[in-house]
């Protein structure tokens, strides 16, 4: 017996296939970046945590009691002087594809302070002294946490000192079961040595690459990105097309459907192409990731946009073909 796959079949498998793999998605995405999670201070009330020691403070600490626009003066300094410790100083612009990759680059200053003229957002930071470094920016990637809000395993720390990254992170040491069955977490500080290093604005990795890597990697970055931005006007000019002949009471045609089907098809492939390629990043860059990496579903915020019109799209191209069937149905019977 065979079996006969319609085209609705075909079209509310895809459909549904769409919806399952962003919903896994989703749910991947939460269970990885919380069930390697080694402690939660909010999971079970009555739980204690014991720490074995605290490290000194990265930066320099603001005494609450300085008058407050002092105070907020000093904090931003403090802040400033830690981005430019970073290297976060980005003077050193290059291209880049949304949601996956970018090119940058900036200034690594691990002894250098922050002025009174650098306070301001719009002041020039081409006078910021400093080794110029050159990064691969991976925008689906960033860290569990980067600010200590509460101690918890993905709360983490990122810092430059001495020109190498450090991630300052809790680490288990000892859980005791106690009688009323909570338990009690032996923890300490760590500054666990990391390859990378992370811009703080877009909540991202970065792979410090040559300024040789840079120059042959932006080429290709161009060529690829003039390819795709060509095809969007390719379907935008299918589009048009769509619409014209409809116009002229050509709707249902072999030439639309396909137009409609390339539209539908391009619109759901970008975005799980983007995501498959988000997933080998941390093959390609294996020696740079770590546990407390974990994938940005931020960085999807687009795709869903592109996933919904895209069905939109496949919705149309499944009621103009079935408009064409009756069509030609109709003029068989005339």
């Amino acid at each position: 017996m065979k079996i006969r796959i319609s085209t609705n079949m075909l079209v509310n498998g895809l459909i549904i296939g769409v919806v399952i793999f962003y919903s896994a998605i989703i749910i991947a995405s939460i269970y990885f970046t919380s069930s390697n999670t080694i402690f939660h201070t909010n999971d079970v009330p009555g739980d204690t945590y014991t720490w074995s020691n605290h490290l000194p403070a990265i930066d320099p600490e603001v005494p609450d009691s300085l008058p407050y626009f002092k105070y907020l003066k000093l904090k931003e300094k403090i802040n400033r002087t830690r981005q430019l410790r970073n290297g976060e100083f980005y003077d050193l612009v290059g291209l880049q594809m949304d949601g996956l990759i970018c090119m940058g680059g900036g200034r690594l200053c691990d002894t250098c302070t922050i002025n009174h003229d650098m306070l301001c957002d719009t002041c020039t930071k081409l006078d910021i002294p400093g080794i110029k470094q050159y990064y691969i920016k991976l925008t689906g990637w960033k860290l569990k946490r980067s600010t200590f809000v509460q101690y918890s395993s993905d709360s983490v720390k990122f810092y430059v000192e001495h020109k190498q990254s450090y991630v300052r992170k809790a680490i288990v040491d000892k859980v005791s079961f106690k009688k009323n069955g909570t338990k009690d977490y032996l923890v300490h500080e760590a500054d666990v040595p990391v390859k990378f290093r992370y811009d703080s604005q877009e909540n991202c990795i970065m792979i410090p690459i040559s300024k040789t890597v840079r120059d042959i990697l932006n080429p290709v970055m161009l060529v690829i990105g003039i390819l795709i931005t060509l095809y969007y006007f390719y379907l935008i000019a299918a589009f048009l097309n769509f619409i014209i002949d409809v116009s002229k009471g050509l709707s249902f045609t072999k030439k639309n459907i396909h137009r409609l089907r390339l539209i539908a098809l391009s619109l759901l492939g970008f975005p799980i192409l983007a995501f498959l390629l988000n997933m080998l990043m941390p093959v390609i860059f294996h020696s740079y990731f770590t546990e407390d990496v974990v994938f940005n579903i931020q960085s999807l915020s687009n795709d869903w946009k592109m996933m919904g019109i895209g069905i939109v799209f496949l919705l149309l191209f499944k009621a103009f073909r079935q408009g064409k069937i009756l069509k030609d149905e109709q003029d068989l019977t005339v």
